[in-house]
């Protein structure tokens, strides 16, 4: 009974107080049931490593891993990303976790804990088998790129292997020794192949390459090898090394060849014996453009020599062949290439075009563009080329036009023999931007051969996209219906030069109602003495709604351009007239201006007699404030059009929002930038309409003696403002009527040769804002007294480089009014004025008595270069009192009534100053450790403070002021 009483007792201590004291454990063991977490991760963590470790070995052998493996691994990345939260919630217990939220963490620990340790002991066994070959898919090695061992092989080479696209790469190499490739590829890999006949061993290495790409080596190569059954895969690279050129080379299509520091290649007499399947050859001497045709052109003499040997024969599959920029001698060996459909020598030199070349009845395309061909005309042979649809060519000789007859071509680049340098460069760079499919270049010709029924010029002539006729000959006036009935419809671009018979271009005075020029999109007449009018069409024929860029230069007697009255230029965007003194009426009717929507860019040069842009006939339209032209231009110059009044009227130039630059020089009638007398009439200098110039960046005005006003409200975004030459009496002008205040962009600011220039800001204060003005240059503004008020002087915060040079009346740089300066004392005494200054430069301005004086008392703490030269009347360079501080003398000690004027000055220049006496007046006091002075003929000045030890005396030249402000300069 005592037996059974004891079972009992020890069944409930099992039952009960067992789980008592695991519950106990979770409450007060907490840190030690933690600690016990991380080494059983830690333990864990070393365990995956090793698995992984065997999972890589057995993959490398094409082995299967067991699912078993798998499902543990799985298991063990579950069971560690819970670890990692709990983990997280472990470091937070201090702050978060108490009582019963504690028991219970530590209860979720040791459970994991509990997991880990089973998956720790785990036995993963079986852990994978060999796996079944599937059998190889055989491949081609179609993907094949040859590197030839020279200077830049390196680079190549790894070029190449990172270009996934290649399955081998082919390497010429010294010699070595080849054994069993199989077993070499298996030893790298450390496979065991256990297969005993070749194709199974294959299958094993490809098995065991296909699971990541792989650069395969094989070393010295001396026989033909069969990629497929070494067991080499698709998916591997292969670097191929070999002294055997048909080794490496019997299935390689494609050769291109290219010398990019203009070296030439040596190419050995069997060269070609091994690559029979070649289908692409191109070896290339320079980068070629059209445009820079012009330049390798003068380096034709010098030609380095490839030749052609017979070897090439054996590329019986060749159908392209390019070689660029070499003396090719003889190359009679090409008529030999029965398939080639591309022939490409351009900018080459041989002996001769060989007869068999006609022969080819698969070639498509020549190009023999600026090829010296040393004898016989290679038009003879040209001609009989048939099927060919593409030639390039030039130089061609007049009569050599009469004989070249090809009914298949429809893309073709020919250009005569008799053009003048700079007109080749035309050609060239018009070429280049446009990339002509058919394109005629016709110089010294006569204009009757192009309409002469029998002449085969005249087919090439009408089908022609781009046409270039120079110094035409013949007696043509017009283009159409003269010389082309068709209208010239699908012509895109046309370019005359010096064609002074031709009067006008288009000509339907007859009543022909031709529809011309649909297609046009680029117009150039350049040198045509004999124009008088560009269209001349009442019928209204010709719309040119693709025109894109018109160009018409030197044009001597050109009267009127003539726009059609219903054309519909809405494409047009880049108008440019020059040296055309005889055009005299408005470029544009308002209808037509109204059309202009993609005018971008609108340049007038020297076209002295030119009254208005746009006619003024809109002051009787009522609705002239409504009309919307030039919504899209960016760039305005106007040069040497005397004669202009203004630019525009007020009423079209409210609408150019997206105007950036402004250039207008040598205009002397010039009043107006924006508007005329008309609009300024009643209303001082201001217009009657609003301009909206939001982009404009830039204006530059030059050699404008009549100008009157330029509006300066309307150029609130304005960055950069140059005005010479002219005759303004004020930049900035405003009235205290002026509705709201002007805060401008304005950055840098350059004045030249202003006479009549007396003060370049007036205004009201707080009307004018120049806060990002960071440069001022004024040169040569002889009735200028001062740059600056005490009113616009607080707004400079941003101002870094003052320049003034021939300023004669120059007396203050800060105009000193005592009644100005009350006003604005607290200005300047609360805050540091010109605060970013860094560089003054002032020569020749003999009525300036000091730099800087009573009107701003200030340290510069950023002023770093001072030049002051030729300045006969200058005492000083900085003149402060007491008062400029602020301050009474007596209320001041003495030891602090001087100011570090100056900190960071580096550079000081005083140079022929025969009155200068001291540098600074005042209560200011001057750093010691100023790096560069020059003190050049100043008699008066003995200033101790010069005598220190850091003293180095600069001899140099003047300062040249041109070259400073040249970057202001737009254009």
């Amino acid at each position: 009974m005592e037996d059974i009483a004891i079972s009992i007792a020890s069944k409930i201590a099992e039952y009960l107080v067992k789980p008592l004291l695991q519950h106990a454990h979770y409450m007060f063991s907490f840190n030690k049931i933690v600690r016990n977490l991380h080494n059983h991760k830690d333990r864990l963590i070393l365990t995956q490593r090793s698995v992984n470790e065997r999972k890589k070995e057995a993959k490398r052998k094409t082995e299967k891993i067991e699912d078993i493996v798998e499902k543990w691994m799985d298991d063990v990345s579950n069971v560690l990303v819970e670890v990692e939260k709990i983990e997280e919630k472990t470091k937070e217990k201090s702050r978060c976790y108490r009582g019963p939220f504690q028991y219970l963490l530590a209860k979720e620990v040791a459970r994991l804990t509990e997991k880990m340790s089973k998956l720790n002991s785990y036995k993963l066994d079986p852990f994978s088998r060999r796996t079944e070959l599937p059998g190889m898919k055989y491949f081609s090695s179609k993907n094949f790129v040859y590197s030839k061992s020279t200077k830049d092989a390196y680079n190549k080479l790894m070029e190449a292997l990172k270009d996934g696209s290649n399955g081998m790469i082919g390497l010429l190499g010294m010699g070595g020794a080849v054994t069993n490739i199989q077993g070499q590829i298996a030893d790298s890999l450390d496979l065991i192949l256990r297969e005993e006949t070749p194709i199974g061993r294959a299958q094993r290495l490809s098995t065991s390459l296909q699971n990541e790409r792989t650069l395969v080596i094989l070393d010295d190569v001396w026989e033909k090898l069969n990629l497929e059954a070494i067991g080499i895969p698709p998916c591997c690279t292969v670097l191929l090394t070999t002294r055997r050129r048909d080794i490496c080379c019997p299935k390689l299509k494609t050769l291109l060849l290219h010398s990019v520091d203009g070296s030439s290649f040596q190419v050995p007499n069997m060269y070609f014996g091994g690559m029979q399947m070649l289908e692409v050859l191109g070896i290339i001497k320079f980068y070629y453009t059209w445009r820079n045709l012009y330049t390798l052109r003068n380096l034709s003499s010098s030609l380095s020599m490839l030749k052609i040997h017979q070897s090439i024969e054996k590329l019986t599959m060749l159908r392209s062949l390019s070689l660029r920029g070499y003396e090719l001698g003889d190359i009679s060996a090409l008529a030999s290439l029965t398939r080639l459909e591309v022939l490409d020598m351009r900018n080459s030199s041989f002996n001769e075009l060989p007869q068999g070349i006609g022969a080819l009845k698969k070639l498509r395309l020549l190009d023999i563009y600026t090829c010296r061909i040393k004898k016989n005309n290679p038009y003879e042979v040209i001609r009989k080329c048939v099927h060919l649809e593409e030639l390039y060519a030039w130089p061609v000789e007049d009569d050599s036009f009469h004989i070249v007859s090809l009914p298949m071509l429809h893309r073709y680049v020919i250009v005569c023999d008799k053009f003048r340098e700079n007109c080749r460069f035309l050609i060239d760079a018009y070429l280049e931007d446009h990339v002509p499919s058919r394109a005629l270049c016709i110089d010294r010709y006569d204009a009757a051969a192009l309409i002469h029924e029998s002449s085969s010029i005249k087919n090439l002539f009408e089908r022609a996209e781009h046409l270039y006729l120079g110094h035409l000959r013949g007696g043509c006036k017009n283009i159409i219906p003269h010389m082309d009935q068709g209208g010239m419809t699908k012509v895109i671009g046309l370019i005359l030069e010096s064609c002074s018979d031709i009067e006008c271009l288009l000509d339907n005075d007859s009543g022909t109602n031709l529809p011309a020029f649909s297609d046009l999109v680029t117009l150039k007449l350049i040198r045509m003495d004999g124009l008088k009018e560009v269209f001349r069409d009442p019928t209204s024929q010709c719309s040119l709604k693709n025109l894109e860029d018109l160009q018409i230069e030197y044009c001597v007697q050109l009267n009127s351009i003539s726009f059609p009255r219903n054309s519909n230029m809405c494409n047009l965007k880049i108008l440019r007239l020059q040296w055309c003194p005889m055009l005299t009426s408005s470029l544009f009717t308002p209808a037509v201006a109204r059309g202009l929507e993609l005018l971008e860019e609108l340049k007038l040069f020297d076209c002295s007699n030119l009254k208005h842009i746009i006619d003024e006939e809109y002051e009787e339209d009522g609705n002239a404030s409504t009309l919307k032209v030039f919504p899209n231009l960016r760039i305005l110059h106007v040069h040497g059009c005397q004669r202009l009044g203004s630019i525009f009227p007020v009423a079209f130039a409210q609408n150019l929002e997206r105007l950036e630059k402004i250039a207008i020089w040598y205009n002397f009638g010039l009043k107006y930038v924006f508007g005329t007398h008309n609009d300024y009439k009643g209303n001082g200098n201001e217009a009657k309409a609003n301009v909206n110039l939001h982009a404009l960046r830039r204006i530059s005005l030059v050699s404008l003696s009549n100008m009157i006003n330029i509006c300066p409200k309307y150029f609130q975004a304005l960055e950069c403002l140059a005005i010479e030459h002219s005759m303004v009496e004020g930049i900035f002008q405003l009235q205290a009527a002026e509705a709201s205040p002007l805060s401008s962009n304005l950055s840098h600011l350059y004045l030249k040769d202003l006479p009549d220039l007396r003060l370049i800001w007036k205004c009201p204060k707080d009307l004018l804002s120049l806060r990002k003005l960071k440069s001022l240059v004024l040169s040569e503004c002889k009735n200028l007294e001062t740059i600056f008020s005490s009113t616009i002087i607080g707004c400079l915060a941003e101002l870094r480089e003052l320049v003034a040079s021939k300023c004669e009346k120059l007396e203050q740089i800060i105009y000193s009014d005592l009644a100005e300066q009350v006003g604005n004392a607290s200005a300047c005494s609360n805050s540091v004025c010109l605060p970013l200054l860094s560089v003054v430069h002032v020569f020749q301005c003999k009525n300036l008595k000091c730099l800087f004086s009573h009107s701003l008392a200030s340290p510069f703490p950023e002023l770093e270069f001072i030049t002051v030269e030729e300045c006969a009347s200058i005492e000083h360079v900085f003149y402060f009192t007491e008062d400029d501080r602020g301050q009474e003398v007596g209320q001041v000690p003495d030891q602090d009534r001087q100011q570090l004027l100056l900190p960071k000055l580096r550079e000081l220049k005083l140079i022929c100053l025969p009155n200068f006496t001291e540098i600074c007046q005042g209560p200011y006091k001057l750093q010691k450790n100023v790096k560069h002075y020059t003190v050049r003929h100043c008699p008066k000045y003995t200033d101790a403070w010069l005598q220190t030890e850091n003293q180095v005396l600069i001899h140099c030249i003047p300062y040249n002021l041109i070259m400073l402000v040249t970057k202001f300069i737009i254009l």
